[in-house]
Parts: C-alpha cells; structure tokens; sequence
C-alpha cells in the first residue's frame, strides 16, 4: 500500500473542452451584504467553447476547525475564439457564516478569508484575493 498524497487525475471543477481559456485580473469586493467576485476571461483557443468559472473561499485563518477552502458560487460563460468576457459571482456574505453550537446562533467570523476564482480547485487553476471581515 502507497502511503503518502496521490494526486487525482482531475481536480474538483475540472471540465474537458476543445478549446482553452484564460483567465486574468481578478477582483474580490463587499457590496453591503454581497460578495462580488469578477474576473476576466478569454478564448484562447481556435473554437467556441463554454467554460465553468468557480468562486472558492477558504478559511486557513480561521480560530475554528473549518475547511480549507469551500465553493462558494459558479458561472458558465461561452466564448467565441478571441473573444474575452468579465463573468462576475455575487453571493450573499450570509454563505460564509457558521454555526456555532455554544451560543446556538450562525455567526460570521471577524478575519481575513482568502478568495479564489478560477476554472478547478487545483491552486495552479485559481486566482486568489482577500475578503476582510470585523466583528
């Protein structure tokens, strides 16, 4: 028996298309109660193809034992070859709250999340940012 981590031969996300993308400038902002995730994305490729953009948040900084990261919100985009578009990913701040069994209430934890947008959860497919929040 192997000990040790193998890596899977598609990360979570992961799609097969006859073209590929590229994904740039990535932006991650609160709107009042929403997180706004926008990021660029191009047809790189010689065909028209559909592409599935993924927002992760991750909690690494968390006091509390969390995941590391959690898909948060998707957007499917079709391009023409060249073509580039902004796809954005709104979802309610509500999303990142957790439940917290001694005051038996959700709750929002006052750190730094970090943000990833991008086409799998494999890090070499994301593109990170930060989301702040106070208590």
């Amino acid at each position: 028996m192997h000990k040790g981590t193998a890596q899977s031969a598609f990360a979570f996300g992961f799609g097969l298309s006859y073209t590929t993308f590229e994904l740039s400038n990535p932006r991650f902002t609160l709107q009042g109660e929403q997180i706004v995730a926008k990021v660029d994305v191009k047809n790189t490729g010689k065909v028209f193809g559909e592409e599935v953009v993924q927002l992760f948040v991750g909690f690494q900084n968390s006091a509390i034992d969390r995941p590391k990261k959690l898909l948060r919100g998707f957007k499917k985009v079709g391009l023409k070859p060249g073509e580039t578009k902004e796809v954005a990913i709104t979802r309610p701040v509500e999303k990142l709250r957790w439940y917290n069994p001694e005051t038996g209430s959700w709750e929002l934890e006052a750190m730094t999340h970090q943000a990833c947008i991008g086409t799998s959860s494999r890090a070499e497919d994301l593109l990170g940012g930060t989301l702040s929040f106070t208590a």
